[in-house]
């Protein structure tokens, strides 16, 4: 599995690459990962931790 820095570096990468969903792109592979290793639907809950409120 990839680190947290491996993981920025990917979305980075893919925002050089045009790709306007990097974060959609990344997170998606990694769930699908995820689901394919457990075999089991993956469910993820989020908030929005990150907008400082």
């Amino acid at each position: 599995m990839a680190t947290w820095g491996q993981i920025l570096g990917e979305i980075h990468s893919a925002i050089n690459d045009g790709d306007t969903r990097a974060f959609d792109t990344v997170r998606n592979k990694y769930i699908k990962i995820l689901s394919d290793y457990t075999h089991q639907d993956t469910i993820v809950y989020a908030s929005r931790w990150t907008s400082g409120l």
